[in-house]
């Protein structure tokens, strides 16, 4: 989602967050992302297999990677045309 680091990159993994299909607005409690793919681009270019079930402590690993990633850059923001 916009605003939203949704994807990392480890190696030979690719790790990709979507974002929950939901109607109308979110719940307070919701999160923000739910579901998770992961690829192992040595051997699926085209990420056409999803690995996430045969490789939890790689999931486990790079979500924990790509949230520290989106809070660094929230932590970080600058109003356009600042430096």
């Amino acid at each position: 989602s916009q605003g939203q680091l949704a994807a990392v990159r480890s190696g030979k993994w690719k790790f990709h967050l979507k974002p929950p299909r939901r109607r109308g607005r979110p719940k307070k409690d919701e999160p923000k992302l739910t579901g998770s793919q992961l690829f192992d681009l040595t051997a699926d270019i085209g990420e056409k297999t999803n690995v996430a079930g045969k490789n939890p402590e790689v999931v486990k690993r790079l979500a924990k990677l790509l949230e520290e990633f989106d809070k660094e850059l929230k932590a970080n923001i600058r109003p356009p045309g600042k430096a």
